[in-house]
């Protein structure tokens, strides 16, 4: 886990000071930083001791150290013919297996850690080498034979990389800060902004918030020719869409599921720095602990949320696991003064608006694991969305057995259901008729419940179906579209945003996170499963996984039915809130976005009721005043 920063230009670009850049993104990569410097016909100089700000190109690196500890595996890598150039983030948990596939072809390699197995894999297969991969990536590789560079991002993104094309310049950084900075002033892509006031985050899309800021696509890797600075080749390397269903027995998918996520759980544990577990006491989280523990780890060091209402603890949960496994356990439990303390220190590092304070409540506890020593976290993300662990599954799932003609499926889906969540038919009609409507009548449903219920903000282009569609979190995909096509769009949006609020909350505190659940076997393996096997008749999520789970983690934590997570403590924090957004008067680039007094008044409103059913709407418009005044351009 570590920091890109990348600069290419022409003989007209500005001046580009790599030092200061790094020093902005240090805690990406304490452990050590390289910077390295060029033009056209001139020698490589080393950025960190001689500034030439004037070099045309320049790549840098900030390392956190996980795997092979020693600096001989630091970045930029150079290749030993010094053809190539590598500026790599992330981990490749399959190394060990690459690496003896590329030794019997007679690679010789300096280092024993993932990087040079990635740079030496790349001059073996070229791009092809992407399909092979198994892990969490963002690189920009320079062939300077060529005089071109590659750039590309996992399967999932769940590394990030961003990318600006400006005038006689293009730019790739691994977080979005020192890019508003080159950018001088800060513009809002209006659709965008419409999403962030709805839904607090933007993601599923190339364009951020930023206008100018791009993210780079994942599972996509890019050829920009230098001499130029126009992207010549685009190789898409993993594709949701192209993935189909499967003719399963559920005893054959179980054991296929199990086989799978226990080898991910094992190649994830590979680290030469000390490893924790994030555990909530839901399904997912325990599932990792429980099958390191099956794999015969001895310590296992465990990191828990306990929020101060009761009613939103998994306490009892997390402890049944820490029993079992015999884990030495954190619980880290925020105080309304620690919102007070360190909200601020969330928006600055998280960089873009991010969707309620659950997110808060993570960065919490990266704080402890970093202060136990601990460098790298192995957490549940991704699982509810290969395994349709969410409530607004059903609708798609009900829509697509009606209209495939599936009676009998929905109407067992339908009474389990009524007995589950102790429905009335009223309920249940509208539920199958939220399912039916195309987008042209729910996007302006959403704009006129915005319109009466968020009086404090003013969405832009509110009125335009056309722009509007920003409202809806799945850009134009209906749950009557059916499970599948709902869950792939998902992964694509909702699933992006919860990987960027963990990216940015772990490596604010200098710690790697992992997401075993997040590899493209397990992908098309979960997306082969018929529609029952994830969500079956009897209305049991993530059926497959949790059958396929028995005997390694507790029944009674497998037969949960609630779902919390990091369940903000929206009322004991709203206070903290309505004082750091204070008074809320020219909101800089976006003037007339926010109107000025109703948000203060909604927000003292839910601190003095102690009501704050309207907390999760407020957010996305705080989060927003906060988001524009922290991550302003220095001037």
């Amino acid at each position: 886990m570590c920091g890109i920063i990348a600069r290419f230009g022409t003989p007209r670009a500005r001046p580009f000071d790599m030092r200061e850049t790094l020093a902005r993104l240090r805690h990406r990569g304490p452990d050590a930083q390289g910077a390295i410097g060029w033009s056209p016909g001139s020698a490589l100089v080393d950025l960190t001791v001689s500034a030439f700000a004037d070099s045309q190109h320049q790549l840098g690196h900030l390392r956190l150290s996980i795997i092979d500890l020693s600096h001989a595996a630091d970045q930029p890598f150079r290749s030993d013919d010094g053809r190539y150039l590598l500026s790599y983030n992330g981990e490749i948990y399959n190394f060990v297996e690459l690496r003896a596939e590329l030794v019997a072809l007679g690679h010789v390699f300096r280092t024993t850690g993932d990087t040079e197995v990635l740079l030496t894999a790349w001059r073996q297969w070229g791009v092809d080498v992407l399909q092979r991969l198994e892990g969490m990536f963002a690189f920009v590789l320079v062939d300077r034979e060529f005089n071109r560079i590659h750039y590309c991002r996992d399967h999932f993104g769940i590394k990030p990389l961003y990318r600006v094309a400006l005038p006689d310049e293009l730019l790739f950084c691994s977080e979005i800060g020192p890019l508003i900075e080159r950018l001088n002033e800060i513009k809002y892509v209006p659709d965008r902004l419409a999403h962030v006031l709805r839904w607090g985050s933007d993601e599923g899309s190339s364009e951020t918030i930023v206008y100018g800021i791009e993210r780079v696509e994942a599972g996509v890797c890019s050829t920009v020719d230098l001499d130029t600075l126009d992207e010549t080749a685009r190789h898409v390397f993993f594709d949701l869409e192209s993935i189909e269903e499967q003719d399963w027995s559920f005893a054959d998918a179980t054991q296929a599921l199990r086989d799978a996520f226990i080898g991910s759980v094992d190649r994830h544990m590979r680290s030469d720095a000390a490893i924790g577990f994030s555990l909530s006491g839901g399904i997912d989280s325990s599932a990792v602990a429980c099958c390191a523990h099956l794999l015969g780890r001895q310590k296992i060091q465990t990191f828990t949320y306990v929020p101060d209402d009761a009613a939103l603890s998994e306490l009892r949960w997390a402890q049944m696991i820490i029993d079992q496994v015999g884990a030495d356990a954190t619980f880290i439990q925020p105080s309304p003064s620690t919102v007070d303390a360190h909200l601020p220190f969330v928006i600055k590092h998280q960089g873009e608006p991010f969707g309620s304070l659950s997110i808060f409540a993570q960065n919490e506890v990266y704080r402890a694991v970093a202060a136990k020593g601990v460098k790298v976290i192995l957490n549940g993300q991704g699982a509810d969305e290969l395994l349709a662990g969410y409530a607004q599954y059903f609708t798609p799932l009900l829509a697509g057995y009606m209209r495939r003609g599936k009676v009998l499926h929905a109407a067992a889906l339908t009474s389990a259901m009524r007995r589950q969540f102790s429905m009335d038919w009223a309920t249940v009609g509208k539920w199958l008729g939220r399912g039916a409507l195309p987008s042209w009548i729910r996007e302006p449903a959403a704009a006129r419940y915005l319109a009466k219920n968020a009086t404090w903000a003013r969405f832009p282009d509110a009125g335009s179906n056309e722009r509007f569609s920003a409202v809806d979190v799945y850009r134009g995909i209906a749950p009557r579209d059916g499970l599948k096509t709902t869950m792939k769009a998902s992964i694509r949006h909702s699933l992006a945003a919860l990987l960027r609020y963990d990216d940015r909350n772990s490596m604010s505190h200098s710690v790697e996170s992992r997401v075993p659940f997040l590899t493209p076997h397990l992908a098309r393996l979960c997306l082969s499963f018929p529609d029952r096997f994830l969500i079956s008749d009897q209305a049991v999520t993530k059926y497959v996984f949790r059958e396929a789970m028995r005997g390694i983690v507790p029944d009674a934590i497998l037969d949960r039915r609630d779902k919390v997570a990091f369940a903000p403590d929206n009322r004991n924090w709203a206070t903290a809130v309505r004082k750091l957004v204070g008074s809320i008067g020219d909101e800089g680039p976006a003037p007339g976005v926010v109107v000025p007094g109703k948000l203060e008044a909604a927000l003292a409103a839910a601190e003095n009721t102690g009501d704050t059913k309207n907390f999760d709407l407020m957010w996305p418009t705080a989060n927003f005043v906060l988001f524009n005044r922290y991550n302003r351009p220095s001037q």
